[in-house]
């Protein structure tokens, strides 16, 4: 089905990948250079969070990639996952799933880290945050990074797809034009809830810079301390499925996009 969208004709680009094609990198390559290509672009982009957890083997089949990891506040992220039901709790856990999905965005952002220390210059973290309210200055930096001039004004211009609509879990906020995703979690979750958040992830959000809403992190329960034991090991052990078994495959789908 991905294919059919790229716009490609078969006999386009098969001289090209029979002759030259050896690795899943090559492939992934020239199929997206053809695309870009057709298009009247010469960059072009994979992109999803999960391609935080195949950095390195990602950079093994594709040598010249380059890598920017978006970090957003994880409040405000699992509020998103939560509310769509993307992180399924454990049976026994059903009122956790908001500190679920927190610990999955904690999981996946520091594997994230981790991997981007082996890649060095390759590899770029610039904040959600800073994008939306400081978006030129964002932009420049991520312009240094890929050596290409990303022009504002240009983009706004030519915007498609979530540019030019996003493509939100709260789509009430754009019907009103109230559309805001830096800090919603303030006047959405309780107290009560973000505390919980607060419990397993600010450490984490703290060392990344943000700001707590407490003075301090309330000492966890026991139930919230054995959350924070067994979901790592549980959403590696899917992950683990995901990549190396027919399940995985079946299912996978890469998300692409182009930028010029």
């Amino acid at each position: 089905m991905m294919y059919r969208v790229s716009g490609l004709e078969r006999n386009s680009i098969r001289e090209r990948i029979l002759s030259q094609c050896q690795s899943r990198g090559d492939f992934l390559r020239i199929l997206m250079g053809e695309v870009a290509r057709s298009q009247g672009l010469n960059r072009w982009a994979v992109w999803g969070p999960d391609n935080l957890l195949c950095m390195t083997s990602i950079k093994a089949e594709i040598p010249d990639a380059l890598f920017i990891h978006v970090i957003r506040d994880g409040r405000d992220v699992a509020l998103s996952m939560f509310r769509e039901g993307w992180i399924a709790p454990f049976p026994w856990d059903r009122k956790q799933g908001l500190l679920a999905a927190a610990l999955h965005w904690k999981w996946k952002l520091e594997q994230g880290i981790r991997s981007g220390l082996h890649l060095g210059p390759d590899y770029l973290e610039v904040y959600f945050e800073d994008l939306v309210a400081n978006t030129e200055e964002t932009l420049a930096q991520i312009s240094g990074f890929i050596a290409y001039d990303l022009d504002l004004g240009e983009i706004r211009r030519r915007s498609v797809g979530t540019l030019a609509t996003p493509n939100s879990t709260f789509r009430e906020e754009i019907q009103t034009n109230s559309f805001q995703p830096v800090g919603r979690w303030r006047h959405i979750l309780s107290d009560a809830e973000v505390k919980t958040l607060e419990c397993g992830i600010g450490p984490l959000l703290e060392r990344l810079g943000y700001a707590l809403a407490g003075n301090e992190i309330a000492r966890p329960s026991f139930q919230q301390c054995l959350s924070q034991v067994l979901y790592p090991p549980y959403f590696s052990a899917k992950q683990w499925l995901k990549l190396h078994t027919i399940f995985g495959r079946l299912t996978g789908v890469e998300r692409l996009a182009l930028t010029q």
